[in-house]
């Protein structure tokens, strides 16, 4: 799968099963109440809801992706939970999913997330802003989908993510992918206040 143009980043291979649902919690990241109402939450739908893989930002996953060609290169993380996997400042929901019934499959691009802080300290373009910022959000998606099929996962899912990247998401139903999305946000999440 060497040389993916990004125009083909959002062509995704859906999980086999058309009844799949995906499950969009929303992360603020650092507001550690929300985090902990999202724990609780997600480990309710494991146990009620049969999920069998859990996806996290923070945490490389997926194929490699060169900033400087705009494409996918052909080394692939497998999406470890561990520290030399992580390259976020928020593990706690991660850390929290280790030891539950469901794999849990690091999802983010080490590359687009560099990005958008190299362009903010060189040009100031402030990082959640970043074009890179919906790319990288293609790429939890379509990392989650491809661990469910190389893993031959059975279930529903787990996307644990900002809800900016979310947002994104939910913007791709219009290009059909086949599954179900249902979006989840914590009562002490700052968008419900």
């Amino acid at each position: 799968m060497a040389d993916i143009n990004l125009t083909e980043i959002i062509i995704f291979e859906s999980p086999s099963h058309c009844d799949t649902t995906v499950y969009l919690i929303d992360e603020h990241h650092g507001h550690d109440t929300s985090t902990r109402e999202n724990i609780e939450i997600a480990k309710h739908l494991i146990a009620h809801n049969n999920v069998g893989l859990i996806g996290v930002e923070g945490y490389k996953g997926g194929f490699r992706f060169n900033t400087n060609i705009n494409m996918y290169t052909d080394n692939y993380y497998t999406g470890n939970i561990s520290e030399n996997n992580r390259i976020g400042d928020y593990p706690l929901f991660a850390q929290e999913m280790v030891n539950q019934k469901a794999a849990i499959v690091g999802v983010d691009s080490e590359e687009l997330s560099d990005k958008a802080v190299i362009d903010f300290v060189d040009y100031g373009i402030e990082a959640r802003l970043h074009p890179n910022q919906f790319i990288r959000s293609l790429h939890f998606i379509k990392t989650l989908f491809d661990e469910y099929n190389l893993r031959g996962s059975k279930g529903n899912l787990i996307l644990n993510c900002g809800a900016r990247h979310n947002d994104d998401i939910l913007n791709l139903i219009n290009m059909k992918i086949n599954a179900n999305f249902k979006r989840i946000c914590s009562l002490s999440h700052p968008r419900r206040a």
